[in-house]
């Protein structure tokens, strides 16, 4: 069952007056979890009062760790990739002095509640913010340049789906939003399977 009676564990033998318990997670390697127990004379040996009382602590960085390995074995499995970040969208340009557009765009979707975010490089190149969107698992790229500045449109690629579509500035962001509320919220990003 989910529980068992041990007699031989032992935790702060100096201050606890009782029952002592432990909580381990079935299957890691992480040792208990939670651990706590009764103690009566503990709170008064800071306050000079008697207070009995009953605590337990939570090993919060053993639980992360996890989880943590949790999702690897899952992205491993599925050879996909652990997003580190929680952006939603980069904003990408081909070509010198993009910069002040970038900005201009991510200003507009961060007022939208769209996570986004651009490179600082004057002139990225294509090839760089691709990979980099593709390693980080952002799921769409906003992408323009000179040609598209001039015609009034961007285009939004779907990374996930391994699609693009030409909009109109002013109906980027009812697009990205659109597609991020099938996407849903991602921790794990999942390679394409080969068949």
């Amino acid at each position: 069952g989910p529980f068992s009676f041990d007699l031989s564990l032992a935790r702060g033998l100096d201050y606890y007056t009782g029952v002592i318990y432990e909580a381990v997670f079935k299957g890691g390697t992480v040792g208990s979890i939670a651990a706590g127990g009764r103690y009566d004379h503990l709170v008064g040996m800071f306050s000079n009062k008697e207070v009995p009382a009953v605590g337990v602590s939570i090993g919060i960085e053993r639980v992360f760790a996890i989880i943590e390995a949790q999702m690897k074995e899952k992205t491993k499995e599925n050879k996909g990739t652990i997003r580190e970040t929680e952006t939603e969208v980069l904003i990408a340009s081909i070509g010198n002095g993009m910069q002040p557009m970038r900005m201009a765009i991510a200003a507009d979707m961060w007022r939208a509640g769209i996570k986004c975010e651009f490179g600082f490089k004057p002139n990225p190149k294509i090839a760089d913010q691709l990979g980099y969107a593709l390693k980080s698992g952002i799921p769409l790229m906003v992408l323009f340049g000179e040609e598209e500045i001039s015609n009034g449109k961007l285009k939004l690629k779907d990374l996930d789906a391994e699609t693009e579509v030409e909009l109109e500035k002013p109906d980027l962001i009812g697009a990205i939003k659109e597609k991020l509320a099938v996407m849903g919220d991602r921790r794990i990003v999942f390679a394409k399977s080969s068949t």
